[in-house]
Formats: C-alpha cells, sequence, structure tokens
C-alpha cells in the first residue's frame, strides 16, 4: 500500500516496515527502508514508500453493519455474537 504521503510519520511511530517500492519491465522491486533519510533518497530517485498488507485486506470493512443495534442514552449497544469476525 503506498504510504508516501505520510511516509515520515509512519516511519516515526515504528508500527510499519516501510519499503522504497518501484516497477521495472513488469517486475516490483522493493527494498527496505532501515533509516528515515531513506525515505528522502526513495522520493528523490522517484520511488514510493509503501507498507506491506495481506492479500486479502479487511479495510474499510464495517464488521457492525449487520449487527442489530440499540441506541440509548447517546450509547449504541450491539450484541458480541452480532459482529463479524
Amino acid at each position: 500500500m503506498d504510504v508516501s504521503a505520510k511516509a515520515f510519520a509512519i516511519y516515526d511511530t515504528k508500527i510499519f516496515d516501510l519499503y522504497a517500492v518501484w516497477e521495472k519491465d513488469g517486475n516490483v522491486y522493493r527494498i527496505p527502508i532501515t533509516e528515515r533519510s531513506d525515505i528522502q533518497v526513495a522520493f528523490d530517485y522517484q520511488k514510493l514508500v509503501c507498507i506491506e498488507v495481506p492479500h486479502r485486506c479487511q479495510c474499510n470493512v464495517d464488521k457492525w453493519s449487520d449487527a442489530d443495534k440499540i441506541l440509548h442514552n447517546g450509547y449504541i449497544y450491539v450484541r458480541y455474537s452480532d459482529i463479524k469476525p
């Protein structure tokens, strides 16, 4: 996943491993970013800065969408067994 726009902030959190990524002759290449200065080098060489995500990423999946909801005093309650894994 391309995170070039937030690469420096993500590097500072140390939550994800970052990679400089590029494509050449139909092959995708990546090298790990190990230092903060590597991000600027990647940008200087017009490479993407990316994180690795699972093949079946469930980003933006609403696990609550099918659950029955009850609104009471400003709180939303759902049955735990109704939440999708």
